[in-house]
């Protein structure tokens, strides 16, 4: 089963044993930890050692940098040191990013903003180098992924981390069924789209057409689910006529009732139940009207059991 990879950006000697800490939660978490010092780093013979960190960076899911007090090892390629260009890799590539900056680096950052002109008179306590600071600049002035998290300790990383990890599966698992609905959706639209071009598509062609048209589109009238319900019956029922339907309720047991004191409805008697449906769903030809489910109303059919004296 494919693991999501995390690469661990920082300095490496002042930083070691939150390095240590940060991999043991990433492995407990059931996740591939990828440190250089613990052979994360597939190295090659043809560049240097730091353009391989910057390729693997390519292949991982997530980038964790950790920016402490510390400049670190100043990169061959840049001005920069080799884990400020492993994050701004990262970036290039939209990879999925946490920065955490140490607590004092964090705090002394916001002197260091108003001293700008006047920072090379200014002994630092927080930072070794003041190009810190500087990259920090950098950082805030992306458009996304800089966000940064301030830490005093490790556990303050790792609580982090699993909170973000923690919601990034739940924003996942609601993408996937948003999609799954979205998708059955546009297959149910697509069905119903070549159902009803099949339908105008055999209207016109011929008379003989047209009706098997009208009983395509009628087949599924919610008289009869309501009526074959009400009757107790196990297979589908289909009628398309006043007479037709008399005949089946005659079959189950029913008589026409004539009712004058409301012409609103045709009803039928059994020994045990009346039975009442309304004249709407017929048309002036005594044919079944086609409705639509949303339009059914449930005065059209009503079964009602017979009073019996005492």
């Amino acid at each position: 089963m494919a693991k999501p990879r995390v690469f661990l950006s920082s300095t490496f000697y002042d930083l070691k044993q939150i390095r240590s800490d940060i991999n043991t939660f990433i492995s407990l978490m059931g996740y591939d930890a990828v440190l250089h010092e613990r052979g994360g780093v597939t190295y090659g013979k043809d560049e240097k050692l730091e353009e391989y960190c910057y390729k693997e960076i390519q292949s991982v899911d997530i980038v964790v940098s950790v920016i402490g007090n510390r400049y670190g090892t100043k990169s061959d390629k840049s001005e920069r040191s080799i884990s400020q260009e492993e994050l701004r890799t990262a970036i290039k590539l939209s990879k999925q990013v946490y920065i955490f900056v140490e607590s004092n680096v964090h705090a002394e950052y916001k002197t260091y903003t108003k001293n700008k002109e006047n920072h090379s008179i200014i002994n630092w306590n927080s930072v070794d180098n003041v190009e810190i600071f500087k990259f920090l600049d950098d950082v805030y002035e992306l458009p996304n992924n800089n966000q940064t998290y301030p830490f005093a300790t490790a556990e303050d990383i790792t609580k982090m981390l699993r909170e973000q990890w923690a919601g990034l599966l739940q924003r996942s698992l609601q993408q996937g069924q948003q999609k799954t609905a979205i998708n059955l959706t546009d297959k149910m639209e697509n069905v119903i789209g070549k159902l009803d071009g099949l339908v105008q598509s055999l209207a016109n062609k011929s008379a003989v057409a047209s009706e098997t048209a009208e009983t395509i589109l009628a087949i599924n009238h919610p008289l009869f689910s309501r009526l074959q319900k009400l009757l107790g019956v196990g297979f589908p029922l289909y009628f398309r006529t006043y007479t037709e339907l008399n005949s089946l309720l005659t079959a189950f047991g029913y008589k026409p009732v004539k009712n004058d004191n409301n012409p609103l409805y045709r009803y039928w008697s059994s020994p045990e139940y009346s039975l009442r449906i309304a004249n709407k769903i017929f048309n002036d030809k005594d044919k079944i009207l086609r409705i639509e489910e949303r339009s059914w109303v449930d005065d059209y059919l009503v079964q009602e059991l017979n009073e019996i004296p005492f």
